[in-house]
């Protein structure tokens, strides 16, 4: 979670929020509240199996996908996640698109109505489903609006 909050004040004071901090110290609270079975701790007897990643301060996003039993790891960075090393652990490094997609694959009749609950909640401004699809493609979700095109009328 601190990486997280540090990145997320890095992008509010990159847009010149003036109370970057304390934005996203309450994101962060609310993450960790919403999601709070999320928390891994204690996974410092995994950090020996993470030796080979190529930034050692990403061992412990490993350490904890492995005391989870995780099967993916979600990041954009995966270079920092070669294949070489999570293949022997059963793990797999996806971007945040590619993870999108295949959530949606799995079960396309709750997945879609649920990201229809979403857009029309969107009420300032209002998207249509083709105005949402752009703006998740400007998003770089790009595998995620292909998996859903089929369901446009749905949306």
């Amino acid at each position: 979670m601190d990486e997280t909050r540090i990145a997320i004040e890095g992008i509010l004071s990159k847009k010149q929020v003036s109370d970057a901090a304390d934005r996203a110290d309450r994101a962060c609270r609310g993450m960790v509240k919403a999601f709070e079975d999320a928390m891994v701790a204690s996974f410092d007897e995994h950090l020996p199996a993470c030796a080979g990643l190529p930034d050692p301060k990403d061992a412990h996003v490993l350490a904890a996908a492995l005391k989870t039993r995780a099967d993916v790891i979600v990041t954009e960075n995966l270079k920092h996640f070669p294949d070489e090393v999570l293949t022997p652990l059963g793990i797999e490094a996806h971007p945040a698109d590619t993870f999108i997609a295949n959530t949606i694959a799995l079960d396309v009749g709750r997945a879609v109505p649920a990201i229809r609950r979403m857009r029309e909640r969107l009420v300032a401004p209002g998207l249509s489903p083709d105005d949402l699809f752009l703006k998740m493609e400007a998003q770089g979700l790009i595998e995620a609006v292909d998996t859903l095109k089929p369901y446009i009328h749905s949306l």
